[in-house]
């Protein structure tokens, strides 16, 4: 059951990133992502980023968990993955601030 319930989820993780992918292909981090190594925390990050609820303690965990595993690196996916929706969440933020774009349109 375990290794059924293990699929599912990183083939949830995978679909999700492709997902996010289609949605943001321009950005060139898209070129260091395998969304085959997606994992089920990623998954979480990506649900919570398309929702609107990501925070950045979120992503700094994600962070944080991948560097206690020295996987923190540009040719991880999972750590290029964070790192791309950081920077999505800070521009989001900016873009916030500043009355332009809306956060919808500072996502893609």
């Amino acid at each position: 059951m375990s290794i059924e319930n293990g699929f599912e989820q990183s083939n949830d993780a995978e679909i999700l990133c492709n997902n996010l992918h289609n949605q943001i292909a321009d950005d060139p981090h898209w070129s260091d992502i395998n969304c085959a190594k997606m994992e089920a925390e990623d998954a979480g990050l990506i649900s919570k980023f398309t929702s609107g609820e990501l925070s950045d303690d979120d992503i700094d965990e994600r962070m944080d968990e991948l560097r206690e595993v020295d996987r923190n690196n540009q040719k991880d996916s999972s750590y290029v993955l964070a790192a791309l929706l950081k920077n999505k969440l800070i521009a989001s933020k900016y873009w916030e601030k500043r009355g332009g774009r809306g956060e919808k349109e500072a996502r893609s």
